[in-house]
């Protein structure tokens, strides 16, 4: 075992695809699963909406 996964919560095992990101691991999976907001949040950029409609 590598870790466990801040998302899932699940052990991350040697051989499988995974990420640091802010000293935290996280499944490469469950990454690609994760919501725009999330990843935002997880990255520290802001989605904006286009003002001019």
């Amino acid at each position: 075992m590598v870790g466990t996964c801040a998302w899932c919560e699940e052990d991350i095992i040697t051989g499988e695809a995974y990420a640091e990101i802010n000293g935290k691991m996280y499944h490469a999976d469950c990454i690609e699963d994760m919501s725009a907001g999330k990843l935002a949040e997880l990255f520290d950029f802001e989605i904006k909406e286009n003002a001019y409609g």
